[in-house]
């Protein structure tokens, strides 16, 4: 029968010994050295292995303070070795048990228990063919801690590289410091964590968790079944997860590539850059971000915001799709070409346009209301068709007449025929009776005056009788004696004559000489005195000479005073005064350069031509060509209606433009989540090309994400929150460590248990080589816990951008962009193609360009209102403008 028997220790021997259970014990004074300590947690055990062994074990013992016992009988028909205990303070249970190593000094305890079972200095090994390194644990049939302070616990599990743990069957570290918990789990990266069934890290610190987790790359995260973290630096945490490089995939079934981040149940990040976040969410392209559940961004760095939201095309935003457009309010007014245009200054444009034009308060624009020449309209192109209908009463009022009498004789309508004479009978001559305008300083016209010409010619048979003055072909007869003709002038006998053969003085003065010009003209005495004159004023330096005084040229200068023309020409012939600088007072001459300043300003291809005359202005405006600024912007009147009613036209990432709204109506933004939202964890970023155009506002989710101590995040079965996380029932990682339920392994601030067998004295790690503890994994699992999967909903500012988000605003018709009161400028909006898309400010000023009369967008983005002056009366809106030229018309 089976003996039964009792280890105590004995003062004689200073060792343990065997002895009957019915011996009585002596107890250890307080000065026991660790060894004894060591000796007496193995006195159960050792008991059970006499107990069931039905053979007669050999005990005794070896070295000082050394148990080995061995069996003498067969196992399987192998007849074992005897156990070994060589090192102070060992123990060896089983045949063929080694219990080995150099302990001199140190006294560290050597342990091995099972049939072969082997243990360096300070190991521990359970088990048979268990193997355990210098200070290592091997717990398990066949399990292997080879190197030194190593843990491994469980059938075939192996420690294969230094400070590493394994955990079960057939779990695998192959590099030091690693960590593998749960059957045929393997780590093969430095300083990596391995936890459930198949697991596998297989990158330089890299974590998998959860049944056939992968973590595959240096600092990956694979966190739940089948979670798979690939690249350098992924992240997945949920059942069947995946992730690229540097991407992060959270939620069940979600997925990231590289650099991009998927949050929620089947998110899908799967482009480069990408953003998903929010339930079924997709981001297809690169750049590109969904917000809120099932949101889709299609397009290149599009933007999908809100349930069900969809940007299709490239550099777009989507606030919804179409016929589930959302409002934009609390938008700051606008500055900038690209910034959004809010309701303020649209209220702006339907002030210009006057006639009670305004945004209501649904948004639309209530249409202006004009009265001209008693009829209304409502718009300015009805009320131009009923100016141009008053212009044809104007027609027919026709022009009246007067005469030098002043008084009106009569009138006839514009067409009409008016006969003007003027009494003369026989033959008529012609160019001899001119008309001249005489228009005031206003432009208007005061008369036309009927002139004589100043060269009369009646032709050879004409004549002018005044008195007895009479002036025809043959010359002039005054009188009888006073002939002057082809020959010459006579004035009767003795008298003097002006005759072809010269001047026949009669002995007197010849007075009334004209000036000589030629050669052989003769000179009368006011020609030589002109001349001594000059002389004079030679040698006074009042000469009619160009004169050089200081910087100046100084030209005709004294006798010139009083000139008021410079006559640069040759006879009729003009002449190019060069050189001429650029004039900058009001008595400066011009030169071309500032007139093509002019014709430069004017556009339209308007130039100066070279030989020096305007090529007058081209002008396109809503299919219409004008040649004139004036007409132009009749032109841009007429096309105003187009304006206000295209509003702005919205897209997102899907690029398929979902809807429109007019100027004035509100866009609301909406982000679906629901509950307490969270701040500074979503940011927005204007993408602007190289021309300063906005291509797209990116809604991003910023890098580190805080959801505060009630935030949480869960997928499938996963919860991570302010706790811990959570997968199932029994799988709980807190401050405390990892329970995996009852009976289970687990890891604790108290140790690793593994069967009622304790790990305990894990440091925290600080060199690379060192184990890790769970409140340094903790550490690094909190940059990415308290997030509530696809329902984030959260508005966290990056530096000067905000980011907003998703879920719980999915259903609300408003997107606030507001801080408390205040409001933001939305900045970098392209400019609105479809109704629903936000217009901003250079659409703005293409309209207050077309208003004209000084409109423009202020610098605080507020509307200037235009100011006509019809009629000689000022006029800050066109209704206004419109009824003073009706009132004009009357």
């Amino acid at each position: 029968m089976n003996k039964i028997y009792r280890v105590i220790w004995s003062y004689a021997k200073n060792a343990y010994v065997v002895v009957s259970e019915l011996a009585s014990k002596k107890r250890q004074s307080k000065s026991t050295n660790r060894t004894v300590v060591i000796k007496r947690s193995m006195v159960g055990i050792i008991i059970l292995l006499l107990v069931a062994n039905p053979g007669y074990p050999k005990i005794q013992t070896a070295a000082e303070n050394t148990i080995k016992v061995s069996d003498s009988g067969k196992e399987n028909g192998v007849t074992a070795d005897e156990a070994k205990a060589t090192n102070n303070g060992s123990i060896a249970i089983g045949g063929g048990a080694d219990a080995n190593g150099i302990n001199e000094e140190t006294y560290r305890a050597t342990i091995a228990i099972g049939w072969y079972a082997k243990a360096l200095l300070g190991g521990v090994s359970m088990g048979a063919r268990a193997d355990a390194g210098d200070e290592s644990v091997a717990l398990g049939f066949w399990t292997k801690a080879e190197l030194e302070k190593s843990v491994a616990l469980g059938a075939r599990a192996e420690a294969k590289a230094g400070s590493s743990i394994v955990v079960g069957h057939k779990a695998i570290v192959n590099n030091i410091g690693g960590i593998a918990i749960g059957e045929s789990s393997i780590v093969s990266g430095d300083n990596s964590i391995s936890i459930g069934r198949l697991a596998e890290s297989s990158g330089e610190k890299s974590l998998s968790i959860g049944a056939n987790a992968k973590a595959k790359d240096i600092g990956a995260i694979a966190i739940g079944r089948n979670a798979e973290a690939s690249s350098n630096s992924s992240i997945s945490i949920g059942n069947e997860t995946k992730s690229g490089r540097l991407g992060v995939s959270i939620g069940f079934n979600s997925e990231s590539a590289e650099n991009s981040v998927a949050l929620g149940p089947n998110a899908k990040a799967t482009s480069v850059n990408s953003t998903a976040i929010g339930i079924s969410s997709v981001a297809t392209s690169a750049g590109a971000t969904a917000l809120g559940k099932s949101a889709s961004a299609q397009g290149e760095n599009s933007v999908a915001i809100g349930h069900s939201s969809i940007a299709n095309e490239a550099n777009t935003v989507s606030f919804g799709k179409s016929d589930s457009e959302r409002r934009l309010v609390n938008i700051l007014k606008g500055r900038n070409d690209t910034d959004a245009v809010n309701v303020s200054q649209l209220k702006g444009v339907t002030q210009a346009l006057g006639g009670g034009a305004e945004v209501k308060e649904d948004g639309s624009i209530k249409a202006p209301s004009y009265e001209v020449g008693g009829q209304k309209a409502d718009n300015v192109g009805e009320a131009l068709t009923n100016i141009d209908n008053n212009l044809k009463g104007v027609v027919e009022g026709g022009l009246k007449f007067a005469g030098d009498d002043a008084d009106v004789k009569g009138g006839v309508k514009l067409g009409e025929v008016v006969n003007l004479k003027g009494g003369a009978e026989g033959k008529l001559t012609d160019k001899n009776i001119g008309v001249v305008a005489d228009v005031d300083d206003a432009g208007v016209l005061k008369s036309l005056d009927v002139k004589l010409a100043e060269k009369i010619d009646l032709g050879e048979t004409g004549s002018v009788t005044t008195g007895q003055t009479v002036v025809n072909n043959d010359g002039v007869k005054v009188g009888d004696k006073v002939v002057l003709n082809d020959q010459g002038l006579t004035l009767g006998n003795g008298a003097p004559s002006i005759m072809k053969n010269g001047i026949n003085a009669g002995n007197k003065k010849i007075t009334g000489v004209a000036n000589g010009a030629d050669d052989n003209d003769a000179v009368n005495m006011a020609q030589l005195k002109e001349r001594d004159e000059k002389i004079t004023n030679i040698n006074t330096g009042k000469a009619g000479l160009v004169k050089l005084e200081g910087d100046k040229i100084v030209i005709n200068n004294e006798l010139a005073k009083d000139a008021p023309t410079f006559d640069f020409s040759n006879g009729g012939v003009a002449r190019t005064l060069a050189g001429v600088t650029a004039g900058k007072v009001d008595t400066d001459a011009v030169n071309v350069s500032q007139l093509k300043g002019v014709t430069q300003a004017l556009g339209g291809g308007a130039e100066v031509k070279e030989d020096g005359s305007i090529k007058a202005p081209s002008y396109e405006v809503g299919g219409q060509k004008a040649d004139n600024v004036g007409e132009a912007l009749t032109n841009i009147d007429n096309n105003l209606k187009g304006v206000v009613e295209g509003g702005l036209k919205f897209a997102g990432d899907d690029a398929d433009v979902k809807g429109g709204v007019k100027l004035g109506e509100v866009v609301n933004l909406k982000g679906g989540a629901e509950g307490k939202l969270t701040d500074k964890n979503i940011g927005v970023v204007a993408d602007v090309d190289d021309t300063g155009v906005l291509k797209s506002l990116d809604v991003k989710l910023a890098e580190k994400i805080d959801l505060g101590e009630t935030g949480s995040v869960t997928t499938g079965q996963t919860v991570v929150n302010n706790d811990g996380v959570k997968v199932g029932d029994k799988v709980v990682l807190n401050d405390q460590g990892l329970t995996l339920g009852n009976g289970a392994p687990s890891i604790t601030k108290n140790g690793i248990n593994a069967g009622n067998k304790k790990i305990t004295g894990v440091a925290n790690g600080a060199d690379d080589n060192d184990a890790v503890n769970m409140a340094q994994l903790k550490e690094r699992d909190e940059k990415i816990t308290n997030i509530n999967t696809g329902k984030a909903g959260l508005v966290k500012l990056e530096g000067d951008k905000i980011v907003i988000n998703n879920e719980l605003a999915k259903d609300a018709p408003t997107f606030d962009f507001s801080n408390g009161e205040g409001t933001r400028t939305l900045a970098g909006v392209t400019a609105g193609k479809v109704d629903t898309d936000a217009v901003n400010v250079s659409q703005l000023k293409g309209v207050t360009d077309a208003l004209g009369g000084g409109a423009e967008v202020n610098a605080d983005g507020s509307i200037k209102a235009p100011s006509y002056e019809v009629g000689g009366q000022k006029a800050d809106n066109v209704g206004e403008a419109l009824t003073n030229i009706d009132n004009n018309l009357k």
